[in-house]
């Protein structure tokens, strides 16, 4: 096998494969990893070609606003019923007895 425009032909490059496990930290594990890898890469002459989590934890997804309960319906006479709604107490009544 030769390359266009001559030289040598390429040699398949060996390839490893490493598993890393984040311990209890200040400084988040993303940071502490490309740290590492940017000192090891550049000192021995290594070249990182890919990077996966393999135990990501994901977060809750956001929960969604309950929607408020619907207003009860306007009477077609426009006027609001003289009848509170039910369970509707005053302000000050805190008992069922009411003493």
């Amino acid at each position: 096998m030769r390359r266009i425009g001559g030289g040598r032909p390429r040699q398949p490059r060996e390839r490893f494969v490493l598993t890393l496990e984040s311990l209890p930290e200040k400084v988040p594990s993303e940071v502490r990893l490309r740290r590492l890898l940017k000192l090891a890469l550049r000192a021995f002459g290594l070249r990182c070609v890919r990077v996966e989590p393999e135990n990501v934890v994901a977060a809750p997804p956001a929960q969604k606003p309950r929607p408020s309960p619907p207003a009860p319906p306007v009477p077609r006479s426009g006027r609001v019923p003289s009848r509170p709604p039910v369970g509707w107490r005053p302000s000050g009544e805190n008992s069922e007895a009411g003493g």
